[in-house]
């Protein structure tokens, strides 16, 4: 079976140094701010088949506990990614 398709986003444009640093095996991580809002990614290369990927990404409801920095999950939406 496919993965879902992904939610609407944009795919952020990496710079030569950032992608000399991804082939390096390190962790890209921008975030616009450092309160409590904001809005950032995090680039890493995965070697995992998609759907594999796109079921831990899709389990929000485990982001605390796999995300130092998440301290809870509430979903504000009408639609199930995946049945829970």
């Amino acid at each position: 079976a496919s993965p879902p398709p992904p939610l609407p986003f944009t795919l952020p444009t990496l710079n030569a140094a950032q992608l000399e640093a991804l082939e390096a095996g390190e962790r890209l991580q921008e975030q616009s701010t450092m309160s409590r809002e904001g809005s950032g990614y995090v680039v890493v290369d995965v070697n995992a088949p998609p759907e594999v990927v796109w079921d831990c990404l899709l389990d929000f409801h485990s982001y605390p506990n796999i995300i130092p920095t998440v301290r809870d999950v509430q979903m504000y939406t009408n639609t199930h990614l995946n049945s829970d």
